[in-house]
């Protein structure tokens, strides 16, 4: 979701032409489409709840005895994969005023509110369905049911149009992280030059902007005959995969870093060695036991998908060695424009 990008945003500087023209735009209007499509579905779901409540029900979902290992490595790389949404604001950078205190700020803020509304949510839609959590996960249109329940199906279309919005704030924020991240790397010919582009009015990389607009929708349409929770499955399992190998990486280098700053300490250490191995534990714990076709080629794909890139930054490497050392200088710069920003 967009919700730490939202939030950072909020903080920009007054100046970047950017900030007005494209982020902090979409990221407001993401804002609001958001806080209706919660609003109405928690009125829902709460209105079906105050019928059905059982103090049973809850206790039940306050323990994990009955939940099966492999689920749960399951939830934990569904739960991987939400949290790259609400790290997005880290994409933001140098525009953020004050960005080491207000990018953090955003991303435990917007992690920590998500997963409270989603923890409430879950136990709330349990108690809609009367304890019945296989109904639950089989049910294709949860929402309907519960209008059907209470004789309001007649709202089923405007209802799952709101829903709909909800859905296409997401996909905004996620156009806007990727775009900054094909712009930085157009700028450093990891993809072609012109993704590293920018609009001579408005000062935003669009055309960044607008390839991650199409790869948003070539995605989704390739996939049409896996079926919409496939579809979902198969590309977010493969973008899981990529979070889970950086995060492996960032708990490894960041002690690191830290120690040569000489501002580590065996805190921070032994929370970077508990990040890698909580990293490669849920990487295991999605592969094996082997699931079933397509999922079982996913991993495959990954390392596939690896290897060009490593191809890549080995061609610049042997032919353009001076790319990569600007991109280690305006790496530099960066940190120290971050650092020193308020």
């Amino acid at each position: 979701m967009s919700a730490g990008a939202i939030i950072s945003s909020f903080s920009w500087s007054e100046n970047p032409e950017a900030g007005h023209r494209d982020v902090k735009l979409s990221s407001r209007i993401s804002l609001i489409i958001e806080a209706i499509s919660v609003t109405v579905i928690t009125i829902l779901v709460f209105t079906v709840v105050g019928k059905h409540y059982s103090p049973s029900v809850v206790y039940a979902q306050a323990g994990i005895s009955e939940a099966p290992f492999k689920g749960m490595f399951e939830g934990v790389v569904l739960a991987i994969f939400s949290f790259v949404g609400f790290e997005s604001s880290v994409t933001l950078g140098k525009e953020t005023r004050d960005p080491t205190k207000n990018i953090p700020r955003a991303v435990m803020g917007s992690m920590l509110f998500s997963g409270m509304f989603f923890t409430m949510m879950a136990i709330a839609m349990i108690i809609a369905y009367k304890g019945n959590a296989a109904g639950f996960g089989s049910d294709s249109a949860p929402l309907e049911t519960l209008l059907n329940y209470l004789n309001l199906s007649k709202l089923s279309a405007p209802v799952y149009a709101i829903a709909s919005l909800s859905l296409f704030a997401c996909v905004l924020a996620s156009i806007n992280a990727g775009s900054r991240l094909l712009f930085s790397m157009g700028r450093y010919q990891f993809v072609h030059r012109s993704m590293g582009l920018v609009h001579t009015k408005h000062q935003t990389p669009h055309m960044a902007v607008t390839i991650s607009a199409v790869l948003a929708i070539l995605g989704p349409v390739a996939l049409l005959g896996q079926g919409a929770m496939n579809t979902y499955g198969i590309t977010g399992t493969i973008a899981t995969f990529g979070f889970i190998f950086v995060y492996f990486l960032i708990s490894i280098s960041a002690p690191i870093y830290l120690a040569r700053r000489k501002s580590g300490s065996m805190i921070s250490m032994s929370l970077g060695v508990a990040g890698a191995i909580l990293m490669v534990a849920a990487f295991f714990g999605s592969v094996y036991p082997v699931p079933e076709y397509p999922f079982n080629l996913l991993p495959y794909i990954f390392l596939a998908y690896l290897l060009a890139g490593a191809a890549i930054l080995i061609r610049l490497k042997m032919f353009s060695p001076s790319i990569l050392d600007r991109v280690e200088l305006d790496l530099e710069g960066s940190e120290g424009a971050i650092i020193g920003r308020k």
